[in-house]
């Protein structure tokens, strides 16, 4: 698992950039999936969890990580 863990694509994109030859980053939202109507899958959990550091929004954007905080 990657130290930094982001949830969207933009934050990935950002944080790939300033992490770049510092530390791996990790985007947990798939491709094409809405972060309006995503669930956590069990292992995306493990994956929070074992993260470092864990970047997101907040909960009017990512409502999946609200109750996984």
């Amino acid at each position: 698992m990657p130290p930094l863990s982001l949830r969207l694509n933009p934050l990935g994109f950002i944080a790939s950039a300033i992490a770049d030859g510092v530390t791996e980053t990790e985007v947990l939202l798939p491709d094409g999936a809405s972060e309006h109507d995503y669930s956590l899958r069990p292992s995306d959990v493990k994956r929070l969890q074992n993260a470092d550091l864990v970047v997101w929004v907040g909960p009017e954007m990512e409502a999946f990580m609200a109750k996984n905080r």
